[in-house]
Order: structure tokens, then C-alpha cells, then sequence
């Protein structure tokens, strides 16, 4: 099942991840898996709703088109740039561990151009790396921050260019950074 949302849930800031175009997508708009995670309560009508109506959006805003980030101690993100359209079908689900639940969701999108990467980063991490001191940190996040740090940068502007599941469970993602 699709569905297709505005941007005014992006307030609310939720984390996603994002898997390389595979497929062909209408003119100006891209496809990507994305991954989100999401503490599971115990009706699952209120878990689909999560998923369909504040799981996507926020973490295409902030991590999937280009997002200022300052990093002094902790990283810190900024405001996204441009605007976003998307459709997403119905989230699958990869992975448990207690009430945490990894759920893949194909989307197709469209938002600002991205601009050239000066660097492109690599990082892989697993599900109980994203469960830390009792909180979740969104698959994008954690693509974010491990590149802003590999890299070395203390400023500039950070994206998801793609993010996969790789055979072992692990995510393995490629970040986008420039000045």
C-alpha cells in the first residue's frame, strides 16, 4: 500500500536511513530503502501509524537532502535545505531485539538537488550499536555522526546517499559531506 504525505510532521524530528536508487523513479524524484527504528508499544495499529505518519518524512527532511551540522563535543544538526514530496509503501520488518524493531520502508521522493560531495564517507553498523543507554538513535543519525567523525570535519553540510542491509544484518551507508 502507498501513501503519500505532506512535510508538517517533520517537526517532530524523527531519524530514518536510506538504501541506494535501484529502480527507475518519475523524472526529478528518486527511490530508496529506508530503515527506521521505532520502540514498539503493544497495539500495532498504533505502530503502523508511527511508521506511516512520523517515521518517514522527518528523517527524509534531515537526513536525505542536505543538513548544516556544527560539531563541538556532540554533533549537532541544523535545519534541512529545501522542500520534499515522497510516497512510501508498507514498511517491512527486519529485525527485534526486545520492544526495538528495525522496519525497512520503500519510498520514491523528490527534494533539493544534492549538491557535489567533497568527501564521501563509508560506515557500517548493526541494530544494538543504534539501542544506546536506553535510547534510539535512528539509522541516519548514526550514519551522520560516525562519517562527521571519521571524516574529521567540525562543520558543514551532511547527507545520506545511500544506505543498505548488507548479508550479515549490518547497515552499511555512504554519506555526502561538504563545507
Amino acid at each position: 500500500m502507498k501513501r503519500k504525505y505532506g512535510a508538517a510532521a517533520a517537526i517532530l524530528g524523527l531519524l530514518l536511513g536510506f538504501e541506494a536508487p535501484l529502480g527507475a523513479a518519475p523524472a526529478g524524484m528518486r527511490t530508496a530503502e529506508c530503515f527506521v527504528l521505532i520502540e514498539e508499544g503493544a497495539s500495532s495499529e498504533g505502530n503502523s501509524l508511527f511508521l506511516s505518519r512520523m517515521g518517514v518524512e522527518p528523517e527524509l527532511l534531515r537526513y536525505w537532502v542536505p543538513t548544516r551540522f556544527t560539531k563541538t563535543g556532540k554533533l549537532k544538526s541544523t535545519a534541512a535545505e529545501g522542500k520534499l514530496s515522497y510516497t512510501a509503501e508498507t514498511p517491512v520488518l527486519l529485525e527485534k531485539k526486545g520492544k526495538s524493531a528495525l522496519y525497512q520502508v520503500p519510498v520514491t521522493f523528490g527534494g533539493p538537488a544534492l549538491p557535489k560531495a567533497e568527501k564521501t564517507v563509508k560506515v557500517d553498523f548493526r541494530l544494538k550499536d543504534l539501542l544506546v543507554k536506553g535510547d534510539i538513535l535512528q539509522p541516519g543519525a548514526m550514519a551522520i555522526e560516525l562519517a562527521v567523525a571519521k571524516a574529521g570535519m567540525a562543520e558543514g553540510r551532511a547527507w545520506v546517499i545511500d544506505m543498505k542491509r548488507l548479508k550479515d544484518g549490518s547497515l552499511r551507508a555512504t554519506v555526502g559531506l561538504s563545507p
